[in-house]
């Protein structure tokens, strides 16, 4: 069969490095349905770009007589969080929550050209949350909204001093509305 249906796939669709999915031949003349599974990026404005090529082989971005592509834009969101919205003196901070940004703000940074961010723990199961978690998600959404070109935030207790000021829920509900706020860039 000579007419196929490339998929591809960018985490990134304001600036897109479209990754192969398959091909797909029509499977006969007339209206069909083609579908396909595969995993998306955690969040971020995505896209799909579907080609239909008559011979010739995959490729994103060429050019024949009778082919043809279009791209499909969309917005991916993990939606709430948990504990939301966390309550002063009575939520108990979790090391979800910080789990929960670290995956949102790692999917932020990779849809503005950078790389997930090096944490001091890389599992912070077990652990107890400490002034270093709070700050390096703090550094890491500040530098993707630099990448974003956009104005960081700024947060309460900007520097937090070790036995001088605790982990408190406004520094959670201040980075995560960062994160939902960037994330609708």
């Amino acid at each position: 069969m000579s007419n196929t249906l490339d998929l591809y796939h960018s985490a990134n669709a304001t600036s897109p490095s479209w990754q192969y999915i398959g091909s797909f031949p029509p499977g006969g003349a007339g209206v069909r349905t083609i579908s396909a599974t595969f995993t998306l990026a955690a969040s971020g404005r995505q896209a799909i770009r579907g080609r239909y090529r008559y011979q010739g082989s995959p490729s994103s971005c060429t050019v024949g007589a009778y082919d043809d592509h279009d791209d499909l834009v969309f917005e991916v969101s993990l939606g709430t969080f948990t504990d939301d919205p966390l309550v002063a003196g009575s939520t108990i901070v979790k090391t979800t929550h910080f789990t929960e940004l670290r995956i949102r703000i790692d999917a932020l940074r990779s849809r503005f050209g950078l790389s997930g961010y090096s944490w001091t723990d890389a599992s912070l199961d077990g652990r107890l949350i400490s002034r270093t978690h709070v700050e390096q998600l703090r550094v890491a959404l500040q530098e993707a909204y630099a990448a974003a070109k956009v104005s960081a935030p700024s947060f309460t207790d900007s520097s937090i001093t070790a036995g001088a000021v605790l982990v408190k829920a406004v520094h959670i509900t201040e980075l995560r509305a960062a994160v939902v706020l960037l994330e609708g860039r």
